[in-house]
């Protein structure tokens, strides 16, 4: 449970380097969406590495299409090294909100990723490949 919470930290971690360094976020904040489309796919294929199953996958897109919070399906993962990729992703992620959005956006991320979460720990489920499906939803979304 605490490698979770230490994930979802990168997010917090992100704003506050964002509070540290207002200036530099002008310049690069096209870098920084990039920086987030690139990570989204690369979690897209740890996930599905993880535990392929299409009908998961499909099932993710389409609920991603419409429900464009990525950290609802951050919550539905599992292992260390896709942690490691969900904390990276919240530096990025952490930083952008900052910048471009209000601060109350931090505490709804952190319900749309606990609540899978807890889920996941008490009923056991490995559902990376919905998370996968999810994470291609909300890339395709990013580029309207």
């Amino acid at each position: 449970m605490f490698e979770y919470i230490l994930s979802f930290f990168g997010l917090i971690i992100g704003g506050f380097l964002a509070y540290l360094c207002k200036e530099e976020l002008v310049k690069g904040e096209k870098y920084f969406v990039w920086i987030r489309r690139i990570l989204l796919l690369v979690m897209i294929i740890a996930f599905s590495y993880v535990d392929f199953n299409l009908w998961l996958i499909i099932i993710g897109l389409f609920v991603g299409l419409f429900a464009c919070y990525e950290y609802l399906y951050l919550g539905f993962i599992s292992g260390i090294l896709n942690l490691i990729l969900v904390f990276i992703y919240g530096l990025v992620k952490g930083t952008l909100v900052y910048f471009k959005e209000s601060k109350h956006w931090y505490w709804i991320d952190a319900l749309m990723f606990f609540i899978p979460l807890i889920s996941v720990l008490i009923f056991g489920l490995n559902l990376s490949s919905f998370a996968a499906g999810g994470c291609l939803g909300v890339l395709i979304r990013s580029f309207r």
